[in-house]
């Protein structure tokens, strides 16, 4: 019985795999990278179920293939959040321009201003001492 579940289990991971991949690779949006990395990280726990409770399981040479595909997606989904922090801060600094023309422009502008105007448009400034230290 259980070994019926986990035979479909693997099969739906399968199934949700390759619908995640094409979607990814036809639509060239990146929306999918996160959802195929969770994916790929619930076929690994799997498979490390299985070297536990099936003696002699191969579990080097199934890991193996999906380490390597999870690596290249993750280099991509890391370079996509990436481009979207600079986005963001590439926004909120285009909202504090003035401020910045204002001190390129000789204005005495105390340091301690210009900090908290940066931490109050940029979401991620600061979210270390929020988050308790992370």
């Amino acid at each position: 019985m259980i070994e019926q579940k986990l035979l479909e289990y693997y099969q739906s991971l399968g199934k949700e795999f390759h619908l995640l991949l094409e979607a990814l690779l036809s639509q060239k949006s990146g929306k999918q990278l996160h959802p195929l990395r969770v994916n790929l990280k619930k076929q690994l726990a799997l498979f490390d179920l299985l070297a536990i409770l099936e003696e002699g399981f191969a579990l080097k040479t199934v890991r193996k293939p999906a380490k390597k595909i999870m690596k290249a997606i993750s280099a991509l989904r890391d370079a996509q959040v990436g481009a979207q922090i600079a986005n963001i801060f590439e926004q909120r600094l285009f909202a504090y321009s003035p401020v910045l023309e204002a001190h390129q422009g000789g204005a005495k502008i105390p340091v301690k201003v210009i900090v908290e105007g940066l931490q109050k448009n940029l979401p991620f400034a600061g979210a270390s001492s929020r988050r308790g230290g992370r």
